[in-house]
């Protein structure tokens, strides 16, 4: 027998199959999705199996496949299948897209192990070889006896174990009880949300995070915050019967005629996606639930991905509610490794009905996948900006094609690419749109500058934030740049201090008291001195989250402010969320990034502070992206809204504030079928990083392939050099997606000797 190994090494030459023999001990072990190593030249390479056969073409002695790494299939043909896909679509090496099918703890673990369970039930030809050891490493003895190994591991007297603790088929569900030493500790100075939870506890003795969090109504960070400092702690208990499949009673929801025809429209359809287009939550969520509920008693698996870490975990606890008796797991790039391994095992077992994930979980090895959920399907988390460059939505298409799911996108409102979609009959369209009177306000800042002297912040926000803190709530105020002042020139030489690296202006970062880069992050010390002529006479223009604290320090000294910037999120955002849950905060800063983590919270005034630097951004989605952000705000219950913008006549406003969508639409669409923008043309971008002569040779000879080969209506704007890449872009206009890939590998591969970087983006997210 003859493998097809794609060997991990990251060159344009050898980015395809080789034939390997496979020896005769591994014939029974070796599947599709095997990781082996083989002889690579003179080296001994990682590869993966894409495909076994028996003969090949190759005229030459084949090299045998020296070790076999997978015992149990880690990768199945489906993401194989996945793999190949991203390959044919992207300019990534294929083994760099079969590589991020594994989750992370799995793809540098070479040592595997076998775990004895049952000593007294093993062959004793078995037995001999492994004699009284726990843990055994899995050799060429061991290999020889695979067949009885086998037999071994089905019936649980042995364990595949690649090093990290796992419980096997024994699930561990955590309760939350109160610590030994929690009579010792001081209660009075504990917030009124602290106590319920620490009274709960107390009277149910013991209680998981999902019972806590449904009854009391907080967060699941401010319990773990409460185990931190040792008023709970957390228990395990094995739970023997918690992966039996049960079957689940319909839910007696009561649903309007309206949403019941939209029930009606989802159960009667198959073989398109279905966009469920609804700003009522409840709905929302009893629709999906519901509809998991189908799949779940035909015997099938759902997968559902949500944007970001907040948002999985908020579905799992919502799902773990209102259906207890469901097997779920949850898959977020913040879990540990031996937390994710365990719930993986459970997976490949068939032993979970739901995993909710995000980004990272969207490859998850689900054999009887029967729906899949993207929330907030137009969301930019789900465009994957390391190589390979992927979106989500294409993957979750691929996988419900290849299983024959249902796909549910849900969004508010949807993309314009998504709504296009419907137009064309290649989505069902599930609308729900609940009417809500909603207090927002437009700010002409022009006048502001006339009547008050003021370009940041606004008299008219001003008051509405002072009356919103007398009566105790909170307010959001969102601005999509951190930096104090986005420009430092000089007075004297009206010179502007710039980056020696990507020649764009510098801003200014009153926290660390630096001139920074936000390109390429370069920063010097913020002397006060002008690099051209020496002089003191710098200023600082421009605004950013960091002045408009300081303003609100001044306007409201005893206000309690949390600015909420990349460095906290990454740090510990359940810190954040905790102090606003706990309204230990009175005005949050943050960025647009910020509207979708706040649900629960008692925001009740939303400052929206110039939307006009994203409705200039250098996107064709512009308006689209403000469109969104204020949609979302509006349709917040009990929010009030302020816009301040020096362009209240744009008619993006208007449609936002009116909750019409349809109109914005009809608008944009007409826009960009004139213009030749998506969804009636897609557009590419490439970058191509390296020698200067080199890049634009490559460029210029790129333009004249795709004219050649390249089909339909079609175009390439540039190339022009972008200092933050120190590389030129190509922007690229088509609609034969399938030519545009092959020109862009064979250029890449008539240029393999120039080391030249080459970045192709099929869904670009600026393009400058």
């Amino acid at each position: 027998m003859i493998a097809k190994v794609i060997v991990d090494v990251k060159h344009e030459n050898v980015d395809n199959a080789f034939d390997y023999k496979i020896p005769e001990e591994f014939c029974d072990i070796i599947r599709v999705g095997s990781r082996v190593f083989v002889e690579f030249g003179l080296r001994k390479v990682l590869g993966y199996v894409i495909e076994i056969v028996h003969q090949t073409e190759y005229s030459g002695t084949l090299k045998p496949i020296l070790e076999i790494l997978d015992f149990d299939q880690n990768l199945n043909e489906e993401q194989v299948k996945i793999a190949e896909y991203i390959y044919s679509t992207t300019n990534a090496f294929y083994s760099s897209c079969l590589e991020i099918m594994l989750p992370s703890f799995l793809r540098g673990d070479y040592r595997k192990y076998l775990l004895v369970h049952d000593f007294k039930k093993l062959d004793p030809e078995l037995a001999l070889v492994i004699g009284q050891r726990k843990k055994v490493a899995i050799g060429p003895e061991l290999i020889k006896l695979w067949s009885k190994v086998k037999i071994a591991l089905k019936e649980g007297s042995l364990e595949v174990d690649y090093g990290y603790q796992t419980y096997g088929k024994k699930r561990y569900t955590k309760f939350y009880v109160l610590a030994k030493d929690y009579y010792s500790l001081d209660i009075t100075s504990l917030s009124l949300v602290r106590k319920e939870i620490i009274n709960y506890i107390h009277l149910k003795e013991k209680a998981t995070l999902e019972e806590i969090v449904s009854n009391v109504g907080c967060s699941q960070y401010l319990v773990n915050d409460l185990v931190k400092k040792s008023y709970l702690k957390i228990v395990e208990e094995k739970v023997i019967d918690e992966i039996e499949k049960k079957d689940i009673p319909k839910r007696n929801t009561n649903y309007n005629f309206a949403q019941q025809e939209l029930i009606n429209k989802y159960q009667s359809l198959d073989k398109k996606p279905f966009l469920l287009y609804t700003n009522d939550e409840h709905f929302q969520m009893n629709f999906l639930i519901d509809a998991m509920i189908d799949v779940i008693n035909q015997n099938k698996q759902v997968l559902l991905l949500a944007p970001t870490i907040v948002y999985a975990n908020e579905v799992s606890l919502i799902i773990r509610n209102k259906l207890p008796q469901i097997r779920l797991a949850t898959l977020t790039s913040n879990i540990k490794p031996s937390e994710y391994y365990e719930q993986y095992l459970n997976i490949i077992a068939g032993n979970i009905d739901v995993v909710v994930a995000t980004k990272v979980g969207v490859f998850t090895p689900l054999t009887k996948l029967g729906l899949v959920i993207l929330l907030d399907e137009a969301n930019q988390n789900y465009i994957n900006e390391q190589n390979p460059r992927f979106s989500c939505r294409d993957i979750v298409l691929f996988r419900a094609k290849y299983h024959q799911a249902k796909v549910i996108l849900t969004s508010l409102p949807p993309s314009i690419n998504s709504y296009y979609q419907v137009y064309l009959s290649k989505y069902y369209l599930l609308r729900y749109i609940v009417n809500r009177p909603s207090e927002v306000h437009i700010i002409n800042m022009k006048e502001e500058i006339l009547n008050h002297g003021t370009n940041i912040l606004s008299k008219s926000l001003i008051d509405a934030i002072k009356e919103t803190l007398s009566q105790k709530r909170q307010v959001l105020l969102l601005l999509n740049r951190i930096a104090h002042s986005t420009l430092i020139r000089c007075e004297n030489c009206q010179e502007v201090e710039k980056c020696p690296n990507c020649k764009i202006s510098l801003s200014y970062y009153q926290r660390n008291n630096v001139y920074r880069c936000n390109y390429c992050n370069y920063s010097i010390p913020a002397t006060g001195i002008c690099s051209s002529c020496k002089s003191r006479s710098l200023s600082l223009h421009g605004f950013g989250l960091e002045q408009i604290q300081s303003l609100i320090h001044q306007n409201f000294p005893n206000a309690k402010v949390l600015m909420v910037d990349a460095e906290k999120i990454n740090q510990d955002f359940s810190e954040v969320l905790i102090n606003i849950e706990e309204g230990n905060v009175d005005i949050i800063l943050g960025t647009h990034i910020m509207i979708d983590s706040f649900k629960n919270s008692q925001i009740e005034l939303v400052g929206i502070i110039d939307p006009d630097r994203m409705l200039h951004y250098d996107h064709f989605r512009a308006k689209e992206l403000v469109f969104m952000e204020i949609y979302k705000c509006i349709n917040r219950k009990n929010t009030k809204v302020y816009i301040q913008t020096y362009h209240p006549q744009d008619n993006v406003f208007s449609y936002a504030i009116n909750n019409s969508f349809e109109a914005f639409y009809e608008d944009e669409i007409k826009k960009r079928q004139l213009l030749l923008y998506e969804p009636f043309i897609e557009i590419n971008r490439l970058l191509i990083c390296g020698e200067f002569k080199a890049m634009y040779h490559f460029a210029n000879y790129f333009k004249k392939v795709f004219s050649k080969i390249v089909k339909g209506t079609k175009d390439v704007l540039g190339p022009v050099y972008l200092p933050k890449y120190s590389g030129v872009q190509l922007i690229i206009k088509h609609e034969d997606y399938d030519n545009v890939i092959r020109v862009v590998r064979s250029v890449s591969e008539k240029f393999k000797d120039q080391q030249l970087n080459i970045i192709f983006e099929q869904y670009p997210n600026s393009f400058s």
